[in-house]
């Protein structure tokens, strides 16, 4: 006899019984032992394929039946159908982890689209793999371990066949109960790996007896068998699994080796003699010093195993199932408490972890108002771009067109107050992501190991997200402190429903409330709306802009919307009390007037009325590989002004940040600072020079006369021949004009303004302006205007500063060669009726 008959649940469904039965009883134990048979040798190539993992062959699945009876407890009911169906999953639970289990071998597991993903996460090109190589093992062992639920689920219904024999082996060959059992074996098989609460919707399946056993009433609780499944396996963590000769012969490294070395020293769970405890207890040999990482990791695994058996209990009780004879683990209220069976030696067990006791504090000091700043289009911009990335995720996912998807933000008004939604038409989001991803402070799904599970296929292809911190949801408490969240999956995925509400009815501090939607609340489409109860005065807030120091204008919704998104690649529509409108046509920005553009990325800053001269006309710009970067022009006023027109700086299609001294879109980077106040520039120095040379004529033809004007054109890289320099007894001077100046003199001051009238100079204006001679070779110039924008492009300290004060010593040096320099010095440069006029100047001589 083998050990698993000796088990409590073993005997309870297989043992004689007086009800004439008997026959069908030792039909299921006579296939359940050709299908055993078969299995064992299948997982004896696990460890061949996956030498550092744990034991997986036959003797832990046999431990499974004596583990699972410890859970359950002698009194628990599993009739022989049940058992039949529970052992056949406990066969295949971890049976796919080696290539065998594949009847077609490598070449049928390389060519699944996993290897490919494995290949791009691992960053190794499957064209160099060589078979057996460590890169290749690598791979493989990432693509077993990602695969086995899933393959599992279908391994009753694999067949093999041998060279020149098409007789189709099966690893349960009993015909007749493979076609009744098969497919829950392999549900069960596969929901080990499933989050609880994917479980809920196994309840209602029941699988009524096989024809081949009549007149048997058995019926097949599914739900039953998968939690003792999952809380069975879970809690196999012995030394029977990690033997110590098995740990010398194959030198398990890393985390592996941790896994080796807490298993190897811990002894068969077993049931607390007291049942009114209904505690599951572990208990093993000292843990030295230096393997204080593997107690850790079995202190973990303790907690894993608490939480199944936590969870199990949760849904036996919401689903009217039997309890299992325990429902947590022993000892685990506090470290000292668990070593207390599970020793260490020469070291205390004390958690000094980092530890974060009230989330909501941290969401309020490092998310929403104290993260953006008092600013609560911030949040409106958040909600955009994860709505952006949602919508772009289901194009990558064949779920949406390339031009496919729309993105609506709508104000309503009720008794309540203003309530804003943003609805996308995206991928939507399952339970699990709702609840432990959207809600986990700093984890972005599209960062996370969660994105194999949730979206396999997503990462075969180029999409990119803009959202990356996980905290962007949180701005919405800026917005209001009651927030709903509606999302429905695109492709909903088993054992889930298809939507799903979140509501918060004061803030993120309070616990939020997961429910299903009712039939109004139900969204017609796939996708997310974010709904939140704007506080007192946020819309007018939101809607409002700074035009000047101290006046401010209204915009529209439609404004605030294209002025978040002024290049997003998804049609974007406003919503204010039923009339929707259209804010940004999808991918417009390189078509739309250079008015309309203008007003897009200023709202209530330009007009038709108020299109500021400086600006020049807008231009697309391009960068070394000749890709459409921006679309820009120039702004050549001066001085800085608060609110002034200015570039949209932009990451796939989302405002990142503003740069004065141009106009219109100009591409960046992805944002790296949380609050998301700025990016890089994308474009080159040597890219930007090219473009405004391309353009000079144009822009210089609006600017003939103001000198600083002229200067920030030559800081921009304008050629220094096509400007005026300054002026030289008040007329304006060229570069060629002022070098041919030069070079009949030996002195030239340099005057950095325009010489006016002063209060020291004792002389009217009037006259200053009637008699004033000049003396000397005096030159007027005005500073170019200070560009920020210039610095952060991309290998600007590479290229020539091209300000006044350069061209000018250019000029001196191929006039004269060497000179000498004095800066700041008194000198006369005119006179007013015998009057000498005194100004500072930068003075050169010829050497």
């Amino acid at each position: 006899m083998e050990n698993y008959q000796l088990s409590e649940l073993w005997k309870t469904a297989f043992a004689p019984q007086d009800d004439g039965l008997d026959r069908q009883r030792n039909r299921l134990i006579e296939a359940f032992t050709e299908f055993r048979k078969n299995v064992a040798t299948l997982v004896s190539h696990i460890h061949k394929d996956m030498p550092s993992l744990t034991v997986h062959d036959i003797t832990h699945i046999d431990a499974l039946w004596l583990t699972a009876s410890e859970i359950t407890g002698p009194d628990y009911p599993l009739n022989p159908a049940e058992a039949f169906v529970l052992g056949g999953a406990f066969l295949l639970h971890d049976a796919a982890h080696c290539v065998a289990a594949y009847p077609g071998g490598v070449e049928e597991i390389v060519s699944l689209p996993e290897w490919a993903v494995y290949c791009s996460t691992l960053k190794i090109d499957p064209a160099t793999l060589q078979r057996g190589s460590p890169e290749f093992q690598k791979v493989l062992f990432e693509v077993l371990r990602a695969l086995h639920p899933k393959q599992a689920r279908n391994l009753a219904h694999k067949s093999w066949t041998i060279a020149g024999d098409d007789s189709a082996l099966f690893l349960l060959p009993n015909a007749e109960l493979r076609r009744a059992y098969g497919d829950v074996i392999g549900l069960v098989a596969e929901s080990h790996w499933h989050h609880p609460h994917q479980l809920e919707l196994l309840h209602p399946q029941k699988i009524t007896p096989a024809a081949c056993l009549q007149p048997a009433l058995w019926t097949v609780d599914v739900l039953k068998l998968a939690l003792i499944l999952r809380t069975a396996d879970a809690a196999h963590i012995d030394a029977q699994r990690a033997p110590r000769f098995l740990q010398a012969l194959t030198r398990p490294t890393g985390l592996s080796l941790e896994h080796w070395r807490f298993q190897s020293r811990l002894n068969s769970v077993k049931r607390d003699a007291d049942p009114q405890r209904k505690e599951l207890c572990l208990s093993g040999s000292p843990f030295p010093l230096e393997e204080q990482s593997a107690w850790w990791l079995a202190f973990d695994a303790a907690k894993m195993i608490d939480s199944e058996l936590r969870a199990s209990e949760r849904l036996q009780l919401d689903y009217n199932r039997p309890l299992f004879a325990v429902r947590s683990v022993a000892h685990l209220h506090s470290t000292e408490s668990f070593a207390v069976n599970v020793p260490t030696t020469g070291w205390h067990p004390i958690d000094t972890s980092l530890k974060i006791s009230n989330i909501s504090k941290i969401v309020e000091q490092f998310g929403g108002q104290r993260l953006y700043g008092d600013d609560p289009s911030a949040a409106l911009r958040e909600l955009i771009q994860n709505a952006r990335d949602a919508v772009n995720a289901c194009r990558s996912l064949g779920g949406l067109g390339e031009e496919e998807g729309e993105i609506e933000v709508c104000v309503q008004s009720t008794a309540e107050g203003d309530w804003l939604h943003v609805t996308d038409t995206g991928i939507g989001m399952s339970r699990y992501v709702l609840t432990e991803v959207l809600l986990d402070f700093g984890k972005s799904l599209w960062k996370s190991e969660e994105l194999m599970g949730e979206w396999e296929r997503l990462i075969r292809t180029d999409f990119e997200a803009v959202g990356r911190f996980g905290i962007g949801f949180f701005a919405v408490f800026m917005l209001g402190s009651r927030v709903m969240v509606n999302t429905r999956r695109y492709e909903t995925q088993e054992n889930d429903d298809p939507q799903w509400i979140l509501e918060f009815a004061n803030n993120h501090a309070a616990r939020p409330t997961l429910r299903v939607p009712s039939e109004n609340e139900k969204l017609r489409r796939h996708g997310t709306r974010v709904s939140v109860l704007l506080d007192a005065g946020k819309l007018e807030q939101l809607l409002t802009v700074s035009v000047s120091y101290n006046e401010t204008s209204p915009i529209t919704l439609q404004e605030r919307c294209a002025s978040l998104a002024p290049a997003i690649d998804i049609n974007l529509f406003s919503n204010t009390e039923g009339r929707k409108v259209k804010a940004v046509q999808a991918n417009d920005w390189l078509k739309v007037d250079d008015l309309s553009l203008l007003k897009r990325i200023s709202p209530g800053r330009i007009t038709e009325d108020s299109y500021p001269k400086d600006i020049t006309q807008l231009k697309p710009i391009t960068d070394e590989k000749n890709r459409i970067v921006g679309r820009i022009g120039i702004n050549l006023s001066r001085f800085y002004q608060l609110n002034e027109i200015s570039a949209s700086g932009i990451y796939k299609g989302i405002v990142t940040g503003s740069f004065s001294g141009i106009v219109g879109i100009l591409s960046t980077t992805q944002q790296e600072d949380l609050a998301r106040r700025g990016a890089a520039l994308e474009l080159s120095a040597q890219a930007f020079r090219a473009w405004i040379t391309a353009n000079a004529d144009d822009f210089l033809a609006l600017h003939q006369w103001d000198l600083g004007q002229y200067a920030t054109l030559a800081l921009m890289g304008i050629d220094k021949h096509k400007i005026k320099i300054g002026l030289v007894k008040g007329e304006p001077v060229t570069y060629q004009q002022f070098v041919e100046g030069c070079a009949s003199i030996d002195t030239v001051a340099i005057h950095s303004s325009y010489i006016s009238p002063e209060e020291e100079d004792d002389v009217t204006a009037k006259d200053f302006y009637k008699y004033g001679q000049y003396e000397g070779f005096v030159v007027e110039t005005v500073s170019e205007r200070s560009l920020h924008f210039l610095r952060q492009l991309k290998s600007a300290s590479s290229v020539a500063s091209n300000s006044i004060d350069d061209i000018i010593r250019q000029g001196i040096s191929q006039a004269w060669g060497t000179y000498t320099f004095s800066e700041e010095e008194k000198i006369k440069v005119a006179t007013v009726k015998e009057h000498a006029i005194i100004r500072e100047c930068d003075v050169y001589r010829k050497a």
